[in-house]
């Protein structure tokens, strides 16, 4: 049960701060906004998402204003719904990532 929570949270959560540039189906849009399914980011090393999400890159603004436990949320929303079964991002995983 907790484990769909923070699933549920996840997808609020990428849709209120994701899917406007990357969309809904995490397909983004050609030549503007990078695809999220199957991407490298998303799938790779959790530390480069992290990165990416936290610092921005290029037109994608930083998201380091959201909390820990939030971005853990959403960042293992994103593996989970467009990495193929990536493993989950914790809490301490960002910790990491804001050092």
């Amino acid at each position: 049960h907790e484990k769909n929570e923070g699933l549920n949270k996840g997808a609020l959560l990428y849709t209120n701060y994701c899917a406007s540039c990357h969309k809904e189906d995490g397909k983004g849009i050609d030549h503007t906004f990078p695809a999220l399914l199957k991407s490298p980011v998303v799938t790779g090393d959790k530390k480069l998402l992290v990165h990416t999400v936290m610092n921005g890159r290029n037109a994608m603004p930083k998201f380091s204003f959201i909390e820990d436990k939030e971005l853990a949320e959403l960042l293992t929303y994103v593996r989970k719904q467009f990495g193929q079964g990536a493993d989950a991002v914790s809490t301490e995983d960002i910790k990491k990532g804001r050092n």
